[in-house]
């Protein structure tokens, strides 16, 4: 069985054509809040753009107002000797730092105290003779047996 090709492309740019024309039906205003009035948008679809607050169409999510860059843009210099400059001369935020300084710290501290051994911890293996004890059920010292 041979494939026409002409029907092929038919058929494909008809449905191209349908996707077209189809496809999205909600009225998106691209333009608001050029002029100065609040958008609102949703978080997880931020197609969704309305000049009121309400909810999202698709998902139910109240609608947000949109983040407009109302700030102007930071100037960038047109030379490059700005990146020669040591880290620690740009102002990056706000926080007061303090410079570090040298000095001798006492390296030797003198404390009192007794140090012992921890008893749960050693363990003797005695030798095999007669009348010897395998297993001992006594979790401590001076515990009632």
């Amino acid at each position: 069985m041979r494939k026409n090709w002409k029907n092929n492309l038919l058929l494909s740019l008809v449905f191209l054509l349908l996707l077209v024309l189809n496809g999205c039906k909600e009225n998106h205003n691209h333009e608001a809040g050029t002029n100065g009035e609040v958008i609102y948008t949703c978080p997880m679809h931020p197609q969704i753009v309305r000049s009121e607050p309400g909810s999202c169409p698709i998902c139910g999510m109240n609608l947000v107002p949109k983040q407009t860059s109302a700030a102007p843009a930071a100037a960038i210099p047109t030379d490059l000797n700005y990146l020669l400059e040591p880290v620690n001369q740009t102002v990056i935020s706000s926080v007061t730092t303090i410079q570090p300084i040298q000095k001798r710290v006492q390296n030797e501290i003198v404390m009192s105290g007794i140090v012992t051994y921890d008893t749960r911890r050693q363990y003797t293996i005695p030798a095999r003779f007669g009348g010897r004890i395998e297993k001992v059920y006594v979790q401590f010292n001076y515990q009632p047996v």
